[in-house]
């Protein structure tokens, strides 16, 4: 993400165990949900990116052994395991089949503070999307990022699965990237009219009508084919 101009910001949470996969190496071991896994060896590991690094650290210099100091009940123990290197999509690691607590937190402001927020939020997501678009156009980002309804469909089920509030930022994160692909310099758009007006305003004159039309027709050709991509991005991913 660095490397596309985005610099995200998250809380490294501790390593709560929530779920267990029935055939991983963690449930044969003995741990259960509701442990927190606090070494890996020697390492402590107070947060999941340390306790992340240190497990494939061991388990690649032990061929898949490693020992894990859990916390239970207020008690401690240690559990030997045996690791298993797995491809998830396009990421390879050493997995140990467990699935980890999600911690989220809710701010509340009052009003002026929250218009302040939101401003500053605004204008950090249209940065964000105008950098995204740019390293995409530069081909410096793949043109798989480019989803489609399908794609924005499942994600508004998920954000109100997760409550109104998520419901209701997703809808105003939607309604913010339709404004800003709407204001995009591409003729048929309302950016393409804005285009006309400064060209009008430079050369001192409206543009041919035959040069607005051929704007039209490349500014048509070239939402077709955003269009398509996404939709084609869609199914590509539903089929994986």
């Amino acid at each position: 993400l660095e490397q596309l101009g985005l610099n995200p910001w998250f809380r490294d949470p501790p390593v709560l165990v929530a779920d267990l996969a029935p055939d991983g190496a963690a449930i044969r071991a003995g741990i259960e949900t509701g442990d927190r896994i606090i070494a890996v060896g020697e390492q402590s590991t107070p947060t999941f990116g340390s306790f992340y690094e240190a497990l494939q650290a061991q388990a690649e210099a032990n061929r898949g052994a490693v020992r894990l100091t859990v916390e239970h009940a207020g008690g401690e123990r240690q559990v030997e395991l045996t690791a298993k290197f797995q491809t998830v999509g396009d990421r390879s690691a050493w997995m140990i089949g467990i699935v980890m607590e999600r911690y989220t937190t809710m701010a509340r402001f009052g009003v002026l503070e929250s218009a302040k927020r939101g401003l500053q939020e605004t204008v950090r997501i249209t940065s964000g999307s105008l950098t995204m678009l740019y390293h995409m156009v530069a081909g410096r980002a793949s043109l798989e990022n480019l989803s489609g309804p399908i794609t924005i469909a499942q994600v508004a089920n998920a954000s109100a699965s997760s409550g109104f509030s998520e419901f209701l930022n997703f809808l105003g994160l939607i309604s913010l990237s339709l404004a800003i692909v709407n204001l995009l310099p591409i003729p048929i758009l309302d950016g393409g009219h804005l285009l006309y007006y400064f060209i009008e305003w430079v050369k001192g004159s409206p543009l041919s009508e035959r040069g607005q039309a051929v704007g039209l027709y490349i500014g048509l050709a070239l939402i077709v084919g955003m269009m398509g991509l996404a939709f084609f991005n869609d199914f590509a991913r539903l089929a994986s």
